[in-house]
């Protein structure tokens, strides 16, 4: 309200903020802001007329001071408050979801349970520890399927996990711990299609929303409290106003004010559509409109679960109708998913953000030094009249070098991409993405090494045949860079199969380059001056061929000896083998890639983040809708709007 003390709102053409609905009185209310009360971002609403009523984060109200992000309902419109610029801005109305679990049981973990999630509700799911919760939310979710019964999202096309109008909060921060809350809530939007004009001001909402302090915005989530980065978790997934938001535990490490900040933020997206279920231990039942609670099955009555209603008693505030109003079909359809190319140039940035969040870790460590320690190790190592085992050894190393840049890169954010499906993230462009953040270290390794190779092998007294008339750098370093390309993708393969557990890729990467030396020595250790000689001599089907050379097709270590070996040799005596070589291993990197995405989908079942020993329960449903509850905002939310006050 910058200088001005009052704006008036109503039916009444001469109002401030004109409201065209039969539902609104002439003069609904008035919007007062002293101005002697100091630049504070606040103001007070007062109802003028008795036949009216303003609704306040779902409460009705004669007066009441407003805090930014307010929900501020009248009739069927509805605005949020901004206190910083003292305005209302048109509040959008949500879709919502209607979800019915009929009878669905898991055995041994859920017996038979049925309830209905309504939009524009918010309902906690309660029970002990072990009852069963985190089940139940996964079968909702659809990453865990019952034994019976079903669950319908009517009126809708697409299951959750199809669907990127859900949003899931779980018990633990499953976010690059690397990022800023900024960047980690914009990478969630993007991610869930949210257009780029309208993406800042979502961000700044949902993180206002998370009552997060705005010197935090900017810092690592690695350098905040538990508390701070589970309120950006939160902020990341109601940055796209979802349709269907289920919470596991969100107050946990939150104190009473945060706690009571969220539970208003919720009840505001609930108000405006959304359809949200809360999972929790314990809290105050008149803070949901429907509580569904979870008992040991030998504690529960024959039936598996039973709907009691109640009404707050005791109110002179005016009864409207409490059912809300949802969107029209045609108002708002289904979200469709954020195309392929889009998701992959996202995650490309987001990943570029991730290794900047740690440049020396993760850039100057194994993208420089590393290789240039390999380099001083070869030089000193190595016999410079042997330039036959230096160039194996050299081929090893970019293996090596490649493979230990991909081997963690999926196994340290598995928990987080698998949640991240309920975006409707696509695994192959996840991992797209990942390859080609992966091949940038793997090119960059593989140019440090040969640039800093050759510098060394200058700097010695001693004639070196790598620099003289030894391997072509026009052509060594186009086979370097694939053979370390080649081993990215052999790294990226063993992250997959390892699952969640970072560690057993940390036991692959040895067992990989063991196999690159025994399979490939029938080739690179034969010792002789030509390559061409040596893969001349090698019949595939000569009975004198081993079963250990026959191996040797599959290892990355044998192409790029071939390739390299070759760039030595003088032009059209080896160009045949040099192209063999680099054709190979271009072949064996995409083709690797293939493999590790057709296994992605399978290793991320392996290790379940749900307790399979838990107690078999039934559900009992509560319902509550309190009297004078406002309704949903209808696509009406989309009509007038109040200039700056």
């Amino acid at each position: 309200m910058a200088g001005r003390e009052t704006v008036s709102a109503g039916r009444h053409s001469g109002c401030d903020l004109y409201v065209g609905d039969d539902s609104v009185a002439p003069r609904h209310c008035m919007f007062i802001s002293p101005l002697d009360l100091g630049d504070h971002g606040e103001g007070s609403v007062y109802v003028l007329v008795q036949d009216g009523a303003v609704f306040v984060n779902g409460e009705c109200c004669l007066a009441r001071r407003l805090a930014e992000g307010d929900l501020i309902q009248i009739g069927r419109y509805a605005w949020t408050f901004d206190a910083k610029q003292r305005s209302l801005h048109p509040a959008e109305a949500i879709r919502g979801a209607v979800v019915e679990v009929m009878q669905i049981a898991i055995a041994g973990r859920l017996a038979p349970s049925s309830f209905k999630l309504s939009a524009g509700a918010l309902t906690a799911l309660r029970g002990p520890s072990g009852s069963g919760k985190s089940t139940l939310v996964s079968a909702l979710l659809g990453s865990l399927q019952p034994d019976l019964g079903r669950i319908d999202f009517l009126d809708r096309d697409r299951q959750p996990l199809d669907d990127p109008a859900v949003g899931y909060v779980p018990q633990k921060s499953l976010l690059p711990r690397q990022l800023t809350p900024r960047q980690a809530v914009q990478y969630a939007g993007l991610l869930r299609g949210l257009d780029e004009k309208t993406l800042p001001s979502r961000v700044v909402d949902a993180l206002r929303d998370m009552d997060l302090p705005g010197d935090c915005w900017d810092r690592r989530l690695k350098d905040l409290s538990g508390g701070e980065e589970r309120r950006v978790q939160t902020a990341a997934e109601i940055v796209h106003r979802p349709d269907l938001l289920v919470l596991d535990e969100p107050a946990s490490g939150l104190d009473t004010a945060h706690e009571r900040r969220l539970v208003t933020t919720l009840r505001n997206l609930a108000r405006r559509g959304a359809t949200v279920l809360v999972v929790t231990h314990g809290g105050a039942d008149d803070l949901y409109d429907q509580t569904i609670s979870l008992v040991p099955a030998d504690r529960a009555s024959r039936e598996a679960w039973e709907v009691t209603a109640t009404t707050r008693d005791g109110d002179d505030s005016p009864i409207y109708d409490v059912t809300p109003v949802t969107c029209p079909p045609n108002a708002r359809p289904v979200r469709s998913p954020t195309p392929w190319r889009r998701q992959l140039i996202t995650l490309v940035q987001r990943n570029a953000d991730i290794l900047l969040g740690d440049c020396f870790s993760r850039i100057a460590l194994p993208w420089l030094l590393l290789p240039a320690v390999f380099a001083s190790a070869l030089t000193a190592a190595v016999s410079p009249y042997d330039p036959a085992l230096l160039g194996f050894l050299v081929v090893l190393s970019c293996t090596w070098l490649g493979a230990s840049v991909g081997h963690l890169a999926v196994a340290e954010e598995r928990d987080f991409v698998e949640h991240e499906r309920i975006t409707f993230l696509s695994p192959s462009a996840y991992l797209a993405a990942k390859w080609v953040t992966v091949s940038m270290g793997a090119v960059v390794q593989a140019l440090v090494l040969l640039v800093m190779l050759l510098v060394l092998q200058r700097s010695v007294p001693w004639e070196t045949p790598w620099v003289d008339g030894g391997p072509d750098p026009m052509l060594a370093a186009p086979a370097l860079v694939l053979t370390s390309l080649a081993g990215a993708s052999w790294g990226l393969l063993i992250s997959v199969v390892a699952g969640r557990a970072p560690s057993r890729a940390a036991f692959l990467l040895p067992l990989l380059m063991v196999a690159q030396i025994v399979f490939s020595v029938e080739i690179g250790g034969h010792g002789r001056d030509s390559v061409v000689e040596a893969y001349r001599d090698f019949l595939w089907n000569s009975a004198e061929t081993t079963p250990a050379a026959r191996a040797s097709y599959l290892t990355v270590s044998r192409w790029g000896d071939m390739a390299v070996r070759t760039a030595a040799n003088p032009p059209g005596e080896g160009q045949a083998y040099w192209w063999d070589g680099v054709a190979c291993l271009a072949g064996m990197a995409v083709g690797i890639w293939m493999i590790a995405w057709a296994l992605m989908p399978i290793t991320g079942r392996g290790t379940s983040q749900f307790n399979p020993a838990a107690n078999r329960v039934r559900s009992k449903t509560t319902t509550r809708r309190p009297v004078g509850a406002p309704p949903a905002p209808s696509n009406a939310a989309h009509g007038p709007s109040a200039d700056t006050f």
